[in-house]
């Protein structure tokens, strides 16, 4: 028996998508995205970077956040295989990878 090969999945992103990716980086840049701040930017963060990971995306409450400085490298070691967090990884920093690109993209188009 041979293994399947990896199911390949089509992403469209939107621009509702890229505004709240956008605005969730800026708030961080800005130094409201601490966990625990009770600042309202904080609180307005956390509301925009839900809609775009669990509404939009579809990423489940438990994944790692596309936010999270962590994501661009290999799962923290405490994750093990089993973890929901280690098998969710690589969707999620192929999501964080696509945003950035196609916000990458809409910037240079509008130089």
């Amino acid at each position: 028996m041979t293994a399947a090969a990896p199911r390949r999945v089509t992403v469209i992103i939107t621009e509702e998508m890229l505004d709240l990716f956008g605005q969730c980086l800026q708030l961080i840049a800005d130094g409201y995205g601490v966990p625990g701040d009770p600042r309202p930017e904080h609180i307005r963060f956390v509301q925009l970077s839900r809609r775009l990971e669990w509404e939009l995306i579809g990423l489940p409450p438990h994944a790692v956040s596309i936010f999270d400085d962590e994501i661009d490298g290999p799962p923290s070691s405490y994750l093990k295989p089993s973890h929901a967090m280690f098998i969710d990884w690589p969707l999620v920093q192929s999501w964080r990878r696509a945003l950035q690109a196609a916000l990458d993209a809409r910037r240079g188009k509008a130089r």
